[in-house]
């Protein structure tokens, strides 16, 4: 038995509701304009939406042959003994983790983040609580960001929206570095190690 949380309550989930949420996942991938209707129509309850916080949209980069719209989201509970389930077909496994735990393990091989994941989770970390992060997704609009790809030699930078090399750039008069440099492909997701770098650098005068 597991629980899933609605309205702020928890509900808990025999065997046969977890089959009906099973259908119910598969159904929302056909048409996710299903979403609001199939959880009062086969379970009698609704997910707790007002929860989920959106806080990214990253739009798949052009050299890539398929090309994806993905909007992340940040859901809160408070219920320490509610485990999230893969779906099993896009996702394989599913973990509670606090940031720094995740950079760890990325660091360390055990899992795979792919540069957005990466570059939200740095994102988070910088956070002291949760709270201050909602507030924070609260007071700000999400933008949509696509990143430019460029190779250098064996490495690969993938500038994103700010940095001065990155085709949204006003030229201003600052010199902006927003950028991950991965070693290794990303477009077949050969790459080992990803750094992110963030800085600021006055522009030189001619």
């Amino acid at each position: 038995m597991t629980q899933s949380l609605t309205k702020g309550r928890v509900v808990s989930m025999d065997c046969k509701r977890m089959s009906e949420l099973k259908e119910i996942r598969q159904e929302v991938l056909k048409d996710s304009k299903t979403f609001h209707l199939m959880f009062p129509r086969h379970l009698g309850f609704a997910p707790a939406i007002a929860h989920c916080y959106h806080f990214a949209n990253w739009i798949t980069p052009a050299p890539y042959q398929r090309r994806y719209n993905t909007h992340f989201f940040i859901a809160i509970t408070k219920d320490p003994h509610i485990r999230p389930l893969p779906d099993e077909s896009e996702i394989s496994s599913a973990f509670f983790a606090t940031p720094d735990e995740i950079l760890t393990q990325f660091q360390e091989k055990t899992i795979k983040l792919f540069p957005p994941q990466f570059y939200l989770i740095k994102e988070i970390s910088k956070y002291y609580n949760i709270h201050d992060l909602v507030k924070q997704i609260q007071t700000s609009q999400v933008e949509p960001v696509t990143p430019e790809i460029e190779k250098i030699e064996s490495k690969y930078t993938i500038y994103l929206p700010g940095d001065f090399k990155h085709s949204s750039s006003n030229g201003n008069e600052n010199i902006t570095l927003r950028r991950m440099i991965l070693d290794g492909s990303p477009m077949d997701n050969s790459f080992t190690n990803i750094e992110l770098i963030e800085e600021n650098m006055n522009k030189p005068k001619l």
